[in-house]
């Protein structure tokens, strides 16, 4: 069975985060191994137009209930800067959800191409 993985980036409704985060899952899915391992999920793309029409927490509430339901975490970019990371960031630290945090798309990129990444959340 797949694992399902919650995709963790900034976003604060700016189109770069967006392509970035869609950059970074097309690197993922590139790789066969993990395309057979992994399920990956954007609450970006599952809630991002959300934030539109609701008040910022309830937003949140949508994106951490998704993150509940997953086998993982992937956290990449500069999450300190970002309310909605920090805050998933804490619940996997305080639920035990398998997590990783990766500065940029080429430490990602690196972590695939070791085979770090699913060493990490295939055996987790």
């Amino acid at each position: 069975m797949k694992k399902l993985l919650y995709f963790s980036h900034p976003y604060s409704n700016k189109e770069e985060n967006k392509v970035d985060i869609e950059r970074c899952i097309q690197a993922l899915y590139d790789n066969d191994d993990i395309f057979n391992k992994f399920i990956i999920v954007s609450p970006v793309h599952c809630y991002g137009f959300m934030y539109e029409n609701t008040e910022y927490n309830r937003g949140l509430q949508y994106c951490t209930d998704l993150l509940l339901k997953c086998d993982g975490m992937i956290l990449v970019g500069n999450y300190e800067e970002s309310t909605g990371c920090k805050e998933e960031l804490r619940i996997c630290n305080a639920l035990g959800i398998t997590h990783k945090l990766y500065k940029n798309i080429d430490e990602l990129k690196d972590s695939i191409k070791t085979g770090d990444f699913i060493n990490f959340y295939y055996n987790s």
